[in-house]
């Protein structure tokens, strides 16, 4: 058995293409490892405050959940399922502010994109960026 094609990293001598290509695998473990993560991770954070704040900026009595209870999607296993809760709770909390206060109403408060970033993986973390965009339009316009 050659042993020739394990040692890639390992050779010897001024084979620059090995040792480009070396670089590229590093590099892509470096990027599949630790940078996808950390902006997994940005994304993230920045969901849950925009949720906070978006059920902050709603009336109490016009809430269908507490701001707090986004925080229970980091219960593994459970997270993804409540995804879903939140999503259309925080569309129809905004629905209710909008119609009390009298603003136009804007159709769906962004639950098709909500859920549509949880069911469409290829897609997903552009929709999540557009909802979360969209919701902080509507928690702004209610802080006004």
């Amino acid at each position: 058995m050659d042993a020739t094609p394990l040692i890639l990293f390992a050779q010897k001598g001024d084979d620059a293409v090995a040792g480009a290509l070396g670089f590229l695998v590093i590099c892509g473990f470096g990027l599949l490892y630790v940078v996808l993560p950390l902006i997994g991770l940005a994304l993230g954070i920045w969901f849950y405050v925009v949720a906070f704040q978006a059920l902050n900026a709603v009336s109490p009595h016009n809430r269908d959940m507490e701001p707090g209870m986004i925080f229970m999607m980091m219960i593994p296993c459970f997270g993804p399922i409540w995804y879903f809760f939140v999503i259309i709770r925080i569309a129809s909390s905004l629905r209710k502010e909008y119609q009390e206060r009298g603003y136009q109403d804007d159709g769906d408060f962004g639950q098709l994109l909500g859920i549509l970033s949880a069911v469409i993986p290829c897609a997903g973390i552009i929709t999540l960026i557009m909802w979360i965009n969209k919701i902080r339009g509507y928690t702004a316009r209610l802080a006004r």
